[in-house]
């Protein structure tokens, strides 16, 4: 009996401390995925992509991306992967995307995709440990006519007759 007496306090005693511990933690633990809300001007499955005009100045912002924490955290942004990267940067706490460099020029680019950029953006939960979730858009780029035409330096007379 007296065994029991002693565990019983024990458990009396403890109980309501691992209880209040448990709970701390449950409270205090975010573990939800971020869950993309907003995704203006590059989505392209529901045709909303930025147009962006080569040479538009730096740290014009072109688009953005919204993702909420079911659980109500922050959450944060960083542009993961995509031919974009190099062109375009992401606030990582607003999610707006904008251009990295007055450099911006559809001729420097090459490839099949010089005019039309994939782009991927994680949105990362804060307060977990590796909640997050990635989105990939596409970023088109529109050539500008920023070069003079060049005219070749040679004459040429071709003669016309009145009857034609």
């Amino acid at each position: 009996i007296a065994e029991f007496s002693q565990v019983s306090c024990i458990r009396k005693m403890w109980l309501p401390v691992i209880l209040a511990v448990f709970a701390t933690l449950l409270q205090g633990t975010n573990a939800a995925i971020p869950s993309f809300t907003n995704t203006r001007n590059i989505d392209a499955s529901s045709g909303n992509v930025s147009i962006v005009v080569e040479n538009t100045p730096r740290d014009e912002i072109v688009g953005f991306v919204r993702a909420v924490d079911p659980d109500g955290g922050p959450v944060t942004y960083e542009i993961v992967s995509g031919r974009a990267a190099t062109y375009f940067s992401i606030n990582e706490n607003t999610g707006d995307i904008f251009v990295k460099s007055n450099n911006l020029d559809t001729d420097s680019i090459s490839g099949d995709e010089r005019f039309t950029l994939s782009i991927s953006v994680r949105a990362r939960s804060v307060n977990s440990g590796d909640y997050s979730q990635i989105y990939t858009g596409v970023i088109q780029l529109r050539d500008a006519n920023d070069n003079a035409p060049v005219f070749d330096t040679r004459v040429i007379t071709i003669p016309i007759s009145e009857a034609t």
